[in-house]
């Protein structure tokens, strides 16, 4: 989903008084994610600012140290990912995915390769029932990832009340 200009004003002044927890991210579906001749199917790959700081940061090797930001045309993928494609820095990821947009109803898969720059250590944040039902909790799972709080947006009513 692609939001307008006007959508993500609203949303953005709905999460002011959370700014200091959250960060823009564009999430899309890629339709495999390789690496050589190793792949994984319908993965979501995110574009996102690697944070220094809490309670986003800071985003950690494999050995637990500080990543600086990625730079162009590289990518940081999450342990598990790297264990399932065999990766090691350095390494040429690929990843196809379908144009956000159709002409004529005519879908187009793309390709992008991107060097593989660090492999990102994921921890928990949150445990229990409710962090269950968001996908985490008791699988014990290295690709766990760091949930935000939950949030309910509700556009404002235009002039007509609506």
């Amino acid at each position: 989903m692609l939001l307008t200009p006007s959508a993500e004003g609203e949303i953005v002044k709905a999460l002011e008084p959370l700014r200091d927890s959250i960060q823009p991210a564009f999430t899309y579906l890629a339709n495999t994610i390789a690496v050589g001749d190793r792949e994984i199917p319908y993965s979501t790959v995110r574009a996102s600012i690697f944070s220094a700081d809490a309670p986003l940061g800071p985003f950690c090797s494999e050995q637990g140290d500080p990543l600086p930001p990625l730079g162009p045309n590289e990518i940081a993928l999450n342990v598990w990912a790297a264990e399932q494609l065999h990766a090691a820095v350095g390494d040429a990821v690929q990843i196809k995915y379908f144009e956000p947009e159709s002409i004529e109803g005519q879908v187009r898969e793309k390709t992008v390769v991107l060097h593989l720059a660090a492999v990102v250590k994921t921890r928990r944040r949150r445990s229990g029932p409710v962090a269950d039902a968001q996908g985490q909790g008791n699988d014990r799972r290295e690709n766990d990832v760091r949930v935000g709080p939950a949030v309910s947006i509700r556009p404002r009513a235009d002039s007509t009340g609506r």
